[in-house]
């Protein structure tokens, strides 16, 4: 037994963790935080005020960092740089060439400025960034009034009007602007006998007109322009400012429309010229902003670490978790750099302390990890389920689509899409989906299909199980697979049981839900087969009864009947498999009526409805089996022995990794 809960120990289980009590004076505080962040081990435990230890103070330079990052932050706003996007690039180029890697960073480590030419450098850079959005803003500005103001010449010369028309008369008032409709206008003006000259012109789907009437006439001719929704054009700008009376009437029209283009065409010129400028400046200093993104935001860290420990007015106190086998070589780190005057003490971990998790799965498990994500991180003293993950996900998602043609489409995709997305996300899901579309392939032979055919050119695919045929066949599988699923399960939670309450426990709770379905297997040996008595059989039962109740209690008893139906829930197997090739069995035959009599518009039809029918087949295989396999997981087996709740291991120092 022992071997066995070591070899779980090490194998399944988070990485193990120490409680560590750090005590010193104060002038002894920033050493040991740049020890603490440099070493990047200890999960602080954020202290709590009592009476008598206080909550310590902030570092010097946390205001004067905090305002350097601030600033920062807000170039990568107005420069439009996207951080994240720069530190993965700097990443990729660090891992493309790991010869230089440890030169690079050494490297970055000495452009580090100091605070002040931190600050003289951003003032530089922000003071550049505000002079061109400014000349920039005054540019559109100068393209929009441009822009109107050739709008406003183009009606003018549509109307075939100057600006010495414009004149101001002793006895004729004009209107120019736009009206809707312009036979109302035309029939009113003439019903009421005003005596004008119209001139109109179609702009821009729009009714344009200058009015011209005699002086009196002005409140009628504002009473009819104001049935047809005259809107008036603004000609104010045309206007010198040293007489608003005074029109500009010895410049044409024609002359304006050339002379406003020209400014508009200088102004956008400028602005590009601008803007090619400001993409310099981005390039000039972009990495640079970002690694001092990252340095400002390490210096914050620091900065603010004191925040979470304990202080009274000579001394600090941190409390916090570390791997167990980096103990020693932290402590002994601490004490160098400090003279071995810090107090370090190795603190007893009560039962119940939220302790963090670091799982310890290889690279291969790894990404099944996403799956805790989604659903809750195990906590510190049960296991770590990534590996069962690893084995019984892509196991089921295979059982359920089984076809060794939709395993290469899908194989093929899913490797395509791992190589253009870069997110650690999508890399961790294609990378679980690629091992799924092997079982895929695995199972496609097993049960002899290619894209739902059995039989190809003559030839007989061979298969253990034909799903078409042996239905009865593909239910028992799936229920031995739910058998030996939901066990693997109790097993586990055997384990975890042994960890926290002892044999006896484990026993009790875990160990009866086999028996019963021992007894219940005796009992069909007895009624079914007739191989043995069935007094076996009701024994088995009895005693798995009675230790379920010592283990779980009533819940144990009531939930007795949940045991066959979590089982039964593996039926699906079979379900959705039988769905996937029923449905690629119908497209064949669809298509196929269309081949028997080959013409070329036949052939085409045919090919289409293969092509979506089996597109359709597979994007429901990618989504039902992938769905339902998560499921399984979560509802069937992690039932068994999966409490969850963990906090995830974020030692000082990493919070940017």
């Amino acid at each position: 037994m022992s071997i066995f809960v070591i070899f779980v120990t090490k194998m399944f289980t988070p990485k193990k963790m120490e409680k560590l009590l750090i005590l010193g004076e104060k002038s002894l505080l920033s050493t040991t935080i740049n020890t603490l962040h440099k070493q990047k081990v200890l999960h602080i435990i954020e202290h709590k005020k009592n009476q008598d230890v206080d909550i310590g103070q902030p570092l010097e330079n946390a205001s004067k960092t905090s305002e350097l990052l601030l600033k920062i932050r807000s170039l990568f706003s107005y420069l439009n740089i996207n951080s994240l996007l720069i530190q993965e690039q700097l990443q990729l180029n660090e891992h493309k060439n790991t010869n230089k890697k440890n030169k690079q960073k050494q490297q970055i480590k000495q452009q580090k400025p100091s605070l002040k030419q931190l600050e003289k450098d951003l003032t530089t850079i922000t003071s550049s960034v505000n002079a061109l959005l400014e000349s920039q803003k005054q540019l559109d500005a100068k393209i929009r009034s441009s822009d109107e103001q050739l709008k406003q010449l183009t009606i003018l010369k549509a109307l075939k009007l100057e600006f010495d028309i414009l004149s101001n008369y002793d006895s004729i008032a004009y209107f120019i602007g736009f009206v809707q409709p312009l036979d109302l206008l035309n029939s009113s003006l003439h019903s009421q006998k005003i005596n004008h000259e119209l001139r109109h012109s179609e702009v821009s789907g729009k009714q344009a007109i200058a009015l011209f009437v005699e002086k009196s006439s002005i409140q009628k001719t504002q009473e009819l322009l104001a049935k047809v929704h005259f809107t008036a054009l603004d000609l104010s700008k045309f206007q010198t400012p040293q007489n608003q009376e005074k029109t500009i009437s010895n410049i044409k029209v024609q002359a304006l429309i050339a002379s406003s283009q020209v400014e508009k065409q200088t102004a956008e010129n400028k602005l590009a010229s601008s803007k090619i400028s400001f993409e310099k400046l981005k390039r000039q200093w972009q990495i640079y902003l970002v690694e001092n993104e990252l340095f400002l935001s390490a210096e914050i860290s620091k900065a603010e670490a004191p925040l979470k420990f304990g202080a009274t007015d000579d001394t600090f106190l941190a409390t916090g978790y570390v791997p167990r086998d980096r103990v020693a070589q932290l402590t002994e780190l601490l004490q160098k750099k400090t003279d071995n005057k810090l107090f370090i003490q190795e603190q007893h971990i009560h039962h119940d302390e939220h302790i963090p998790v670091q799982l310890q799965n290889k690279k291969t498990v790894r990404p099944f990890q996403f799956f805790l994500d989604l659903y809750s991180l195990p906590n510190y003293h049960e296991v770590d389920p990534s590996f069962f993950l690893f084995l019984g996900f892509p196991f089921l998602f295979g059982f359920m689509l089984g076809d060794f043609g939709y395993g290469l489409v899908t194989l093929s995709l899913f490797y395509f899409l791992k190589l253009r997305m870069q997110g650690k996300i999508a890399q961790q899901l294609f990378k679980i989906l690629i091992i799924a579309s092997f079982w895929s392939l695995a199972f496609g032979l097993f049960f002899g299909e290619f894209f739902g055919y059995e039989e190809i050119a003559g030839f007989h695919i061979p298969h253990v199980i034909g799903r078409e045929h042996d239905k009865m066949l593909l239910l028992g599988a799936a229920v031995v697979v739910g058998i030996v699923h939901v066990n693997l399960g109790l097993l586990i939670g055997f384990y975890n049981e042994l960890q926290h309450h002892g044999l006896w426990h484990a026993f009790c709770a875990k160990i009866s839900w086999i028996l019963l379905q021992l007894g219940c297997l005796l009992l069909y040996l007895s009624y079914g087969m007739y191989l043995i008595p069935p007094i076996f059989g009701f024994v088995l039962l009895g005693i798995s009864v009675i230790l379920l109740y010592i283990g779980e209690g009533i819940r144990g008893l009531v939930e007795l009947p949940s045991i066959f139906g979590n089982i039964l829930s593996y039926a699906r197997l079979m379900a959705l498999g039988l769905a996937s090739v029923g449905l690629a069995v119908v497209v064949n035959d669809m298509a196929a009526e269309f081949f028997h009599e080959p013409s070329i518009l036949n052939i085409i039809v045919g090919i289409f409805i293969l092509v979506i029918g089996h597109v359709i087949n597979i994007a429901l295989g990618i989504l039902g089996p992938f769905l339902h396999s998560l499921r399984l997981q979560y509802v069937e087996f992690f039932t068994k022995f999966y409490s969850g709740g963990g906090i995830a291991y974020k030692p000082f120092g990493a919070e940017k990794e």
